[in-house]
């Protein structure tokens, strides 16, 4: 009888230890500071730009709250780091840690631009973010980018790519011969609709199209007010090309340092910021439209055949040649055919 009472008090003793040892380790781990991090992020964009004074600073915002305080965004202007042209080889380097873009330009991640908004690709926002987060594009881009070295966070519309000229265009052929700014996939598809294409920095765009050195560009519309294009652009075509996206990319070595509920919380966040800042991008473009009709900028409507005219072309001039280049562009394109084919 004594040896069973002194076995229930030594099991007693032991399972009030074992208690108290794991309330006193649940309280030293609940005490302990959780790590935080901090992301040095350079713009791509000019001041001028809704991508600039508009995205990043969304992001910035979307990106603290969701990780609680435990991530802090250093917002950097243009080159303040290192060109512009040269970020995503900062980034890949740890020079950086984040950046918007450039989804083109040096060091291209082609397969992860079925993410980012190719030519004829995106023509709403319903259909971005099904095609990004429900069809699987997103995960195809990451793919991609992670060969790289990169992690790619987010994608959030930029905005339409609309005609922007000092000529009329009322069918496809009269852009042959015109000197036309454009760039990366884009650049492809208005050479092959026999525009000259040259290739600028945003920031040049407004004297380029005053001085003539241009005589249009392909450009988001919402620059029409902020950058004041308004004063050089005669005309602007209807409907816009495509929409075109904004892309967050994150050294892949600091995203793989992150612990397992920042990038659960941060990837649950590109969910949503998709529609967030795209609408604020999209309500700010559309405002801007509004401006320039005001201002005596006049809207072309094309005919219908024109625009599938050019679309096709896009296809045949980008889709097309790029999907033979690379696996992760040629799974995602097949994506986005077989939902539009679907739709139609």
């Amino acid at each position: 009888m004594r040896k069973r009472n002194f076995v229930l008090v030594v099991m007693g003793l032991i399972m009030t230890i074992s208690v108290i040892t794991i309330m006193l380790t649940t309280e030293l781990a609940q005490a302990q500071p959780q790590k935080k991090f901090v992301w040095k992020f350079q713009n791509e964009f000019p001041a001028a730009d809704t991508a600039n004074f508009i995205t990043s600073k969304m992001w910035k915002e979307g990106i603290e709250k969701a990780a609680n305080g435990r991530i802090t965004i250093e917002l950097y202007e243009p080159d303040a780091i290192v060109p512009a042209l040269e970020m995503e080889s900062a980034i890949k380097k740890g020079v950086l840690d984040s950046g918007m873009g450039p989804a083109y330009g040096p060091g291209l991640v082609i397969g992860g631009i079925v993410a980012a908004g190719f030519p004829g690709q995106f023509t709403n926002m319903d259909d971005a973010y099904k095609l990004i987060h429900e069809l699987g594009l997103i995960e195809i881009a990451r793919k991609a980018y992670a060969e790289q070295n990169l992690y790619f966070l987010c994608s959030s519309p930029a905005g339409s790519i609309f005609f922007m000229t000092n000529f009329p265009i009322r069918r496809a052929n009269d852009l042959k011969g015109k000197k036309l700014h454009s760039s990366g996939m884009r650049a492809k598809w208005m050479s092959a609709l026999g525009a000259s294409v040259v290739t600028l920095p945003g920031s040049e765009l407004y004297m380029a199209m005053k001085l003539g050195t241009v005589d249009g560009i392909t450009y988001t519309g919402s620059e029409l007010e902020s950058m004041k294009l308004m004063e050089v652009v005669k005309y602007v075509s209807l409907p816009s090309l495509y929409i075109t996206n904004n892309v967050f990319t994150v050294n892949l070595a600091k995203w793989k340092e992150l612990p397992d509920d920042l990038k659960t919380a941060l990837n649950n966040w590109s969910k949503t910021e998709l529609k967030t800042v795209g609408k604020a991008l999209l309500d700010y473009q559309q405002k801007a439209l509004d401006t320039a009709k005001k201002y005596g900028v006049q809207f072309i409507e094309l005919p219908k055949q024109e625009i599938e005219k050019s679309r096709a072309m896009a296809d045949e001039s980008t889709w097309a040649t790029w999907a033979k280049q690379d696996k992760f562009f040629a799974e995602g394109v097949k994506i986005v055919k077989d939902y539009y084919a679907k739709k139609r």
